[in-house]
């Protein structure tokens, strides 16, 4: 049976993750190897890999693989056949497994071995699918799902328990894909190629577009117009201005009541704005509460230098709001620093802000259309459509799709005005509806080619009875 056509709770699975020295996928190396397959998860592919460059400080300090610890492994053409004999004939699955397959693809063309996959999924992808954008993105990272499907995480940045702790979020999330409809690895690689703008971030970023391999040619046009706003916007628009830095010194405690006092969820460590050398967030404080107490210290009285993220992530204050969500997606933060021209850190940039700027004009008046109290609350939403059409037309939306966003307000105006009527009804002593009926929005905005001038066509439907009379007296 070929994988596609298989349940994905039967297709062999071996998850996968490196360990490596940086976040070039096209640059950098590979220090250490993890995969677990699912049929038989004793089978399991462990190795340090000597990568023949020194693994940066900033580096170590996440993965804390150092030098000395991979002196004496052995280089990748050694490792490379057991990890081909591993994956053969599976489906490799990996939290931002793209990254991890161009980093292989570079490192296996670099030495000149023979190195290939026939079928890859990311979870991320696949949560994307499941969660929806704005969840993952304020989830963040494979810590966040994993806490999110209550999957124990255990050597977290260690090659071997991601792979596990992936391979544990994919198990739990089954029941859910399935009851959306995601049966078949083929439904999954339909799916998360329907994922444009995540797809166009890995792409941006060097990495291997799993989705494309898969998707047949009608599910993966090539990533088609990607939504404009992230293009037009910049960082300084959005930035907050909220910024809250603290010596490396200051306790947990001391930060928690910072935090609360500025409403920030994060602090940046350092002297002063020009020499940061972390970050903070509340979430890193809640996992410090929450792991068992084994040192005298308590968790109040940690230093922020002991659990610090560092190097911190930034972008310009001049940026455009994409790279923003590139770096974030690429490094999996929440957090990221903004700079000015002199290189000193102005402010930053929550993912939770990001969704936030996010609600288009659309949202906008949809929101005003289903919660109007009234005929001029609808008229006030309908009166914002010009402007939407002029932000679609210059972000070169083709006409056909405008005049569908427009049809579809209108409808939505339609389906509050019946509401609306009816209510009215009630409240001049009319009493509800004598019988069942129904409004048909016709003509062009019930065809989806509705323009802004348009006259509208409607009518009512309503079922027989005996007293056509008072019906008619109801309804007309």
């Amino acid at each position: 049976m070929q994988l596609a056509t298989m349940p994905l709770d039967r297709v062999p699975v071996v998850s996968l993750d490196l360990e490596t020295t940086g976040l070039r996928a096209r640059a950098d190396r590979i220090v250490q190897i993890g995969a677990i397959q699912s049929q038989d998860e004793l089978a399991r592919f462990a190795a340090l890999v000597q990568p023949g460059v020194p693994i940066p400080p900033a580096t170590t300090r996440i993965h804390g693989i150092t030098d000395e610890m991979v002196s004496r492994a052995n280089a990748l053409p050694l490792v490379m056949p057991r990890l081909r004999a591993h994956v053969a004939g599976c489906l490799i699955l990996g939290y931002n497994i793209g990254f991890d397959l161009a980093v292989l693809d570079a490192e296996a063309a670099r030495h000149g071995l023979d190195w290939g996959w026939s079928a890859a999924l990311c979870l991320r992808q696949l949560a994307t699918c499941l969660l929806g954008p704005e969840t993952m993105m304020m989830l963040g990272d494979l810590e966040a799902l994993a806490d999110h499907y209550r999957v124990p995480v255990i050597d977290r940045h260690t090659a071997l328990g991601d792979a596990a702790i992936t391979l544990g979020i994919y198990h739990r999330m089954l029941p859910g894909l399935a009851a959306r409809g995601i049966v078949t690895l083929g439904d999954a690689w339909r799916e998360v190629a329907k994922l444009d703008a995540l797809r166009q971030a890995n792409v941006t970023a060097g990495w291997v577009d799993v989705a494309a391999a898969h998707a047949a040619p009608k599910d993966h046009a090539p990533l088609a117009r990607i939504d404009p706003y992230p293009y037009q916007h910049r960082i300084s628009e959005l930035m907050l201005d909220c910024l809250l830095i603290m010596p490396a010194h200051a306790t947990l405690a001391e930060a928690a009541a910072a935090m609360n006092e500025a409403s920030s969820d994060c602090v940046f460590v350092g002297d002063d704005a020009a020499g940061i050398v972390g970050i903070v967030s509340e979430r890193d404080i809640v996992r410090q509460v929450r792991i068992p107490v084994t040192s005298p210290v308590r968790v109040r009285d940690m230093k922020l230098s002991t659990i610090m993220a560092s190097p911190v992530i930034t972008v310009s204050a001049d940026d455009f709001m994409h790279v923003a969500l590139g770096r974030m997606s690429r490094f999996d933060i929440r957090h990221i620093g903004v700079l000015d021209e002199t290189g000193a850190l102005v402010s930053w940039v929550s993912s939770r802000e990001l969704v936030r700027q996010r609600v288009t004009a659309a949202l906008v008046i949809g929101d005003r259309l289903a919660t109007a109290e009234g005929a001029e609350d609808l008229a006030a939403g309908l009166r914002m459509l010009p402007t939407l059409t002029a932000s679609l037309t210059r972000e070169g939306v083709p006409g056909q799709d405008i005049a569908a966003v427009i049809s579809g307000q209108y409808r939505a105006a339609l389906r509050e005005a019946v509401r609306l009527a009816e209510a009215m009804m009630r409240a001049q002593g009319q009493g509800d509806p004598p019988v069942e009926f129904a409004v048909l929005m016709l003509g062009s905005a019930a065809r989806g080619e509705s323009l802004l001038a348009a006259d509208q066509d409607h009518a009512i439907l309503f079922a027989d009875s005996g007293d056509d009379e008072a019906n008619r007296a109801w309804f007309m």
